[in-house]
């Protein structure tokens, strides 16, 4: 929270939902005897979940709420130059007063402003948003279009968006330059030594082992294909257990396990009941909610494949990590994702289920085929956050 406290910004956590149990129970069973009753049996799921449960739901501790709006010991305004570049790497759109406060100093001042976006979501398809965020999002990009020299995107496509929105407001964009994200995916301090039997007295070869938790190992202990992401309708995800149900029904458990790895997102219902009706798509389809940075690394190591088919993205990292563990992707055509996956993918349009289900049944049967795109992958030069860095230095010293 120094950052807040040092530009003299909102709290962003504020703006973002988090609350204390009492203010998140407050909004239904304030003076209720249903109070008690659910602030014990939320504190007992959190404790069972080892923290998940709260934070799925925006909850956080007493003791965390307080110090993050206690402003740190020391402390330096900022100073500019009128030489000086001002970096925006991210959405600052969760700060209300950021634009208003970086427009103020640079009429003072002068400096230049470089804002990295890296999607317009919120614009492009609002319907996959709750409701409020897309206006949201929109007052903070005119600002952004208003005070950015350069805007700096990770793809064309976000790119083209941007040139796009400016046409159909009649809004001033200015130089617009892309710089890529990367592949790479960098691995996280493996876990304690206490889970080398993985490897003494399993029979399978298990890449990464020593970064895997029991929870996954049991997600894990059959081949399976793998989506990485938040778990909602933009990443169609309800199309693709459409397809896998249909696979199911002509295969049985010759089809490999899906494994979904991801917080929960919005508008969920349809997948949900769609789980719920199939048995989980005959206990093939299996859910993995929030997992950890070593656990995905371990699911990319060890998968047959991956799948990426969302509607829109404006980078894809999912498929950059795939193919960093030299596995095999399944892509969308759609926005930026091809230029994450270049010619190392295999593409199906996103609205066409025959389509989805024939470049699945190929990776999933065909072997060879796969271990092929593999070789190919393995041999491919990947991109890494190194890079990305020095592009982005690279623009700011033109």
């Amino acid at each position: 929270m120094e950052f807040c406290h040092h530009f003299g910004i909102a709290n962003p956590r504020a703006s973002s939902g988090d609350r204390t149990l009492t203010a998140y129970l407050n909004d239904k069973y304030r003076g209720t005897i249903a109070f008690g009753w659910h602030w014990m049996r939320l504190h007992l799921r959190n404790f069972f979940s080892h923290g998940r449960d709260f934070q799925r739901r925006g909850i956080i501790k007493k003791n965390e709420a307080v110090s993050s709006q206690r402003p740190p010991a020391q402390w330096q305004p900022a100073e500019f130059t009128r030489e000086d570049r001002l970096f925006i790497p991210g959405a600052s759109w969760e700060f209300p007063r950021y634009n208003e406060v970086v427009c103020r100093l640079k009429q003072e001042i002068g400096f230049s402003v470089y804002q990295y976006v890296h999607d317009l979501i919120p614009l492009v398809v609002p319907e996959y948003l709750g409701p409020g965020l897309p206006g949201r999002f929109e007052e903070w990009f005119r600002g952004v279009l208003d005070i950015a020299d350069v805007i700096l995107v990770n793809s064309e496509a976000t790119g083209n968006d941007i040139r796009r929105f400016g046409d159909l407001t009649d809004t001033r964009v200015p130089d617009v330059r892309t710089v890529p994200l990367a592949h790479e995916f960098e691995l996280p301090p493996p876990l304690p030594d206490a889970r080398r039997h993985i490897r003494m007295f399993n029979d399978r070869n298990w890449r990464l082992a020593d970064h895997a938790t029991f929870r996954v190992l049991n997600e894990a202990h059959e081949p399976y294909a793998l989506v990485v992401g938040t778990i909602e309708s933009r990443k169609n995800i309800y199309r693709l257990l459409m397809v896998w149900h249909h696979l199911w029904l002509q295969h049985g458990p010759a089809i490999p396990l899906l494994v979904l790895a991801g917080k929960l997102g919005v508008f969920i219902d349809g997948i949900d009941g769609f789980l719920q009706a199939t048995g989980h798509v005959g206990g093939r389809v299996r859910v993995i909610e929030r997992p950890t940075d070593g656990e995905v690394a371990f699911l990319y190591a060890n998968c047959l494949f991956s799948v990426c088919i969302s509607y829109y993205e404006g980078w894809g990292l999912p498929i950059g990590e795939s193919l960093w563990f030299g596995r095999p992707v399944l892509a969308s055509t759609s926005s930026s994702l091809p230029e994450v996956g270049g010619n190392l993918v295999v593409y199906a349009d996103p609205t066409d289920s025959v389509d989805i289900e024939a470049k699945l049944s190929r990776l999933i049967f065909d072997a060879p085929y796969r271990e092929a795109l593999a070789s190919t992958i393995s041999t491919a030069n990947l991109r890494t956050w190194d890079d990305v860095t020095a592009n982005i230095w690279d623009e700011l010293a033109r």
